[in-house]
């Protein structure tokens, strides 16, 4: 998994894989080199240059997206205590371990937290009707008119020629 990190690492894979003649990546090749940094990816029908391939495999995938709101950054520094360098720099080993357990436990804390609201959203979205969209539903509100109405109200009579020169 670190080796995904590593710009020298990548390159050794995508150079294990690639078309030496056309220095590039063959679509049907992807799948395999991406396997070899222990990823997954989107199947693409275009030829590949070292660059698209890092890009392509450093793609956040849908759980890693997820995982990525949580706060690690801060949740690591407040559970070891520390708000400096020059503090982080003088902790003994012992406090370290000490805030990286606390960490753990507030981690493991917020993931449960963040599951069960995943589940309630998603049961949520599985009852939406058949033929209805998740952004469906009837917006209240008024019509275009109101709409600009309300925008002449706030933004004053210049709104006319705001509508006429970006067609409203």
């Amino acid at each position: 998994m670190l080796a995904l990190y590593d710009d020298d690492e990548v390159a050794k894979v995508f150079d294990a894989h690639k078309d030496t003649k056309e220095e590039i990546l063959k679509p049907e090749k992807l799948q395999a080199a991406l396997l070899d940094l222990h990823v997954t990816g989107q199947d693409l029908k275009e030829p590949l240059t070292l660059d698209d391939f890092k890009r392509i495999a450093r793609q956040p995938n849908e759980a890693e997206q997820w995982f990525q709101m949580i706060p690690y950054s801060g949740l690591l520094s407040r559970s070891v205590g520390k708000t400096t360098l020059d503090q982080i720099e003088k902790l003994e080993t012992h406090e370290m371990d000490r805030g990286l357990q606390a960490f753990f436990e507030r981690l493991q804390a917020i993931v449960k937290q963040r599951m069960v609201k995943l589940k309630s959203h998603r049961e949520k979205l599985d009852k939406v009707p058949d033929g209805e969209s998740k952004f469906g539903g009837l917006l209240e509100g008024g019509d275009v008119d109101d709409f600009h109405r309300g925008l002449a109200d706030r933004l004053g009579k210049n709104i006319e020629l705001c509508c006429m020169v970006y067609e409203c």
